[in-house]
């Protein structure tokens, strides 16, 4: 953990023998927990090598100092960015 601080961990625990009493508000929970990890998870360092790149062709001024994942993937999208061979944009 020390070496890895902002790691996040996902624990679960699926029971077999009882049913959740309110099925949608598991599902509701599971999915809002995972969407937020998603999308709070920092820019990769390519994408936000390609966003100063972008910056400095067009002019732009996006600022990559505390930037998601989601964010960096949507201002390469829209700036036509394609990654390199071997990196997504977002992951």
């Amino acid at each position: 953990m020390e070496a890895y601080p902002d790691t996040s961990f996902i624990f679960a625990h699926t029971n077999a023998y009882n049913t959740p009493d309110n099925p949608e508000l598991v599902r509701k929970v599971a999915y809002d927990n995972l969407d937020a990890l998603i999308r709070n998870q920092p820019a990769t360092k390519t994408q936000k090598e390609l966003i100063r790149g972008l910056n400095q062709r067009t002019g732009s001024q996006h600022d990559v100092s505390s930037i998601t994942k989601l964010e960096a993937g949507r201002i390469l999208a829209e700036g036509n960015i394609q990654p390199q061979h071997g990196y997504s944009l977002v992951y």
